[in-house]
């Protein structure tokens, strides 16, 4: 056992892992920004920005779920829904 798993507490966790996940957070509230923004554009050319917008809010996304994945972080600590499927 490290001494760091001695010393931390359970709700202790080093920055890299509070940083993927305010970082998670962060992009879930941006990606139901950007589904709210579509479902009210009547514009097709602000209609395409939208659907670019949200594609590469959802790639960030799952990049970001990869590296809370490898950092251990447990699947309590991210708020699950903003994240929405393609449909």
């Amino acid at each position: 056992m490290k001494l760091k798993d001695i010393l931390l507490k359970p709700q202790d966790k080093p920055d890299s892992q509070n940083s993927v996940v305010s970082e998670l957070k962060r992009l879930q509230i941006e990606i139901d920004r950007a589904y709210n923004e579509f479902q009210n554009q009547t514009d097709s050319d602000l209609l395409e920005s939208c659907i670019y917008e949200i594609q590469s809010l959802r790639s960030k996304y799952s990049y970001l779920m990869k590296q809370a994945k490898e950092k251990g972080v447990q699947s309590n600590e991210i708020i699950f829904g903003a994240y929405r499927k393609a449909e």
